[in-house]
């Protein structure tokens, strides 16, 4: 009597099958990319591009405007980028900002947002080397804090 069962590891499920018709089909639309809330910042050299929040909830934020407008971000309008404004859905003429779920388009001088991001870098560290130095004071001889703050990478065998 012979024995002509496949066994059970070898059977493939129905989900698995489908699962695999699914990436099939997934790999035939490589060229599909599913569209973005809101269009890419155009790249100009010399000049930094971010979206600023203006609104939400349907509800004006001034506050956050006026705080950006004070650190050099201006307003990009429509008719100077018409491929983004499209994008929006706006129409092209009249000088009005490009403005998209809340959101404003606005654009900074390239030396100046290296600088607000040092600003910003620098002060994060600073802030994270006041945490250390409240941590370090609670330390404890018969308790030990430790602190350790280091990577290293080897290639080969390692240290001998």
């Amino acid at each position: 009597m012979t024995d002509d069962r496949t066994p059970r590891a070898n059977e493939a499920r129905d989900e698995e099958r489908s699962l695999r018709s699914d990436e099939v089909a997934m790999a035939s639309w490589s060229g599909f990319r599913p569209p973005q809330l809101i269009p890419d910042v155009p790249v100009e050299p010399g000049w930094a591009f971010r979206w600023v929040r203006v609104s939400s909830r349907g509800e004006a934020d001034d506050l956050n405007v006026s705080v950006r407008f004070r650190e050099g971000w201006v307003p990009c309008a429509r008719k100077d980028y018409p491929k983004q404004a499209r994008e929006c859905g706006l129409p092209l003429e009249g000088n009005g900002n490009i403005t998209m779920g809340g959101l404003m388009m606005c654009k900074m001088p390239e030396e100046q947002a290296r600088a607000r991001e040092q600003y910003y870098s620098q002060m994060s560290q600073q802030q994270q080397f006041a945490v250390d130095q409240s941590y370090m004071r609670l330390n404890n001889p018969k308790m030990p804090l430790l602190m350790e703050r280091k990577t290293t990478t080897s290639y080969g065998r390692g240290p001998e």
